[in-house]
């Protein structure tokens, strides 16, 4: 058996942001990763602050908006800036999207250099924000937490179990590590470890798809029901994005119809015959759509949930990590 003071499960964007906190707090870090696809290893992810299907503005999203900009853009080189395009349809939901505007023009105007109010044509225009190649990025992030002294390690957790005042994290395979604190930030499996140790029935696991191809895309990022935008080297878009409890429908006839969408709107994308497909699974919390950032137990962090906007939130989310391990008994 292995023993580590403090061990996060998962080596995802939550793992690394949560890895990073912990190690600046003077914690020594042990990261467990299974080294399986996640959502993390998104080929492109649009991120920016108004997400969903009004414009009213979620607590906090300023401050989330600022830490997100922030850490990605020590990663320059797998973030491409643009301004987004979102078109408002003739639909009862785009009326109520177009009402909810007023909500929020007031906070665009001190987020962003370029804001442009609806349009005759039904567009909002905001930025700039960014488009990142995070399986890229990852890449050279956990780099800089082996440089920075963290410990990365290769195992998948099946279960976790208090022992003697630690905790005993059983792996595939027969071996275990012993931990002082686990924060568990495995995603869409962070279910399963934390089940025995708390409520977890507002979670659920999701499903995303997105179409993808090398390349840029010209002019700005799009949005309309679903996103156009381009990292660096990489254009993507879609994205489907279903409950796999009770959600029946089909991801394919999805993509497709979201590929339509977004090229009547003027969007430049190779035909979708030649794009590739990702898919991953996330983890929501169905109820509020916020993080889980929290303690379960003694020392039993659990640092997940974020659903698709893990770019947006997770920073500013470790900030709030820290205050949990700082507390945590």
């Amino acid at each position: 058996m292995c023993h580590a003071d403090l061990v996060v499960l998962g080596g995802g964007l939550a793992g690394v942001l949560a890895a990073q906190t912990a190690a600046s707090m003077g914690r020594a870090v042990t990261v467990l990763d299974d080294g399986h696809r996640r959502a993390s290893d998104a080929p492109c992810a649009l991120v920016h602050p108004f997400v969903g299907g009004s414009f009213r503005p979620r607590a906090n999203v300023a401050e989330a908006w600022a830490a997100s900009v922030a850490w990605f853009s020590r990663f320059e080189a797998h973030v491409r800036r643009s301004v987004v395009r979102r078109h408002i349809p003739w639909t009862d939901a785009g009326a109520r999207l177009l009402r909810s505007w007023p909500h929020v023009e007031a906070l665009a105007h001190t987020l962003f250099p370029h804001v442009v109010a609806p349009t005759a044509a039904r567009a909002v225009e905001y930025g700039p924000v960014f488009a990142v190649d995070l399986q890229a990025l990852l890449i050279d992030a956990r780099a800089d937490l082996e440089r920075a002294g963290v410990t990365l390690q290769t195992g998948r957790a099946l279960e976790l179990e208090r022992t003697r005042a630690r905790w005993r994290i059983q792996l595939e395979g027969g071996a275990s590590v012993d931990a002082a604190t686990v924060v568990v930030a495995a995603g869409a499996g962070a279910r399963t470890l934390l089940r025995p140790h708390g409520d977890v029935e507002p979670l659920g696991v999701a499903e995303g798809s997105l179409a993808w191809a090398p390349g840029t895309m010209p002019g700005p990022f799009l949005i309309h029901g679903g996103h156009a935008s381009a990292a660096p080297t990489r254009r993507a878009w879609g994205a489907t994005y279903r409950m796999l409890e009770g959600d029946a429908r089909d991801p394919t006839e999805a993509m497709r119809a979201l590929d339509a969408r977004l090229r009547a709107v003027g969007a430049d994308l190779p035909p979708l015959s030649q794009a590739r497909v990702w898919t991953a699974s996330r983890l929501v919390d169905r109820r509020t759509r916020t993080p889980w950032v929290r303690a379960l137990g003694p020392n039993l962090i659990a640092f997940c949930g974020f659903g698709s906007q893990g770019c947006l939130w997770g920073p500013w989310s470790a900030t709030r990590l820290a205050d949990v391990l700082a507390t945590a008994s």
